[in-house]
């Protein structure tokens, strides 16, 4: 097996990117509703949630289109490339984080806080299934139960 190709049950993967595809979109909607309606009284409060709410449409929508790119890829029988599968188990905890982060903003600023209690949920999620498939995306150990070396030695009597 190639080091830059993850192959896992390909019956189960079209329906994962197309879930994924539609979360992101659902998510990217909010995102730019958001930035529309952070207009509010402190004007640094205004940029600062609009740019959050514009860098967390970006996020979204990368997502969208790597999910896209990776049904078609599956559906052909293609073998996924691992910076890919990276990207789809990285952005959703971080593009749920800077959601929520705008949303904190604009609350702040007087606005209803757009997609702060589902960016929450997503964060949430998105942290427990990394964790789960952590080591499956090339982070840490090969095996789950395997813990790396910090290369420190330890005391010893």
């Amino acid at each position: 097996m190639d080091d830059e190709t993850v192959t896992t049950r390909p019956s189960r993967l079209p329906f994962v990117f197309g879930a994924t595809a539609l979360i992101s979109t659902y998510f990217a909607v909010t995102s730019i509703v958001g930035a529309g309606t952070s207009v509010g009284v402190g004007l640094t409060a205004t940029v600062v949630a609009t740019g959050l709410y514009g860098l967390s449409a970006i996020v979204w929508l990368a997502l969208v289109v790597v999910a896209v790119s990776s049904l078609r890829r599956t559906r052909r029988g293609a073998a996924l490339d691992r910076t890919s599968m990276r990207f789809i188990g990285l952005a959703p905890p971080a593009g749920g984080a800077v959601l929520l982060a705008a949303a904190y903003v604009a609350r702040m600023n007087g606005q209803p806080f757009l997609g702060g209690f589902s960016a929450m949920v997503i964060t949430t999620v998105a942290l427990v299934v990394l964790s789960q498939a952590f080591p499956l995306l090339g982070f840490g150990p090969s095996t789950p139960g395997q813990r790396q070396s910090s290369g420190g030695g330890g005391a010893s009597s």
